[in-house]
């Protein structure tokens, strides 16, 4: 089931290379509970930034604040700071 459109504030399961050579996808889990475990792919021309920002919250247990379009794909992506 794809994210639906919009702002959330997520935990990030995963973050990486899919298969097929998409250079940053990752696994979400939106903490307001609209979605679980589910994969988005980041808008080109920002993989290697969200794809460091994703892997920095994975490596400092932070969250990130996201902006999802209605194609499943990662519009924006922020760090977000401890406790929130």
């Amino acid at each position: 089931m794809p994210i639906p459109q919009g702002h959330f504030t997520c935990d990030v399961n995963d973050a990486g290379i899919d298969q097929f050579g998409s250079p940053a996808v990752f696994n979400l889990t939106d903490v307001a509970g609209s979605f679980h475990t589910e994969w988005a792919g980041a808008a080109v021309g920002n993989q290697a930034p969200m794809l460091a920002v994703g892997l920095a919250a994975i490596t400092a247990g932070l969250r990130v604040s996201v902006w999802v379009d209605n194609n499943n794909v990662i519009a924006g992506m922020m760090l977000m700071a401890p406790g929130q």
